[in-house]
């Protein structure tokens, strides 16, 4: 599960999966969005049959926050 996250994340951010540091912030190094995380939120919630609130998304401040929450809530 973390390698198929770890690719939409890349994808979304528009990087090679080895490019991604998972622990760098998503906002500084990779100039992510409010608008972008929603939408990699939406692709996530469709890819892992999950619901995402929001709220949640204020969380992600890196891959790694991204990771153990969609972990998380699919029970993984």
């Amino acid at each position: 599960m973390k390698d198929k996250i770890i690719d939409i994340i890349a994808e979304s951010i528009g990087i090679d999966r080895e490019d991604l540091d998972i622990t760098a912030d998503l906002d500084i190094e990779y100039d992510m969005d409010s608008t972008e995380k929603a939408d990699l939120a939406r692709i996530l919630e469709k890819e892992f049959k999950i619901e995402i609130e929001r709220s949640s998304k204020d969380t992600w401040n890196t891959a790694s926050d991204i990771i153990s929450f969609i972990q998380d809530i699919a029970g993984h």
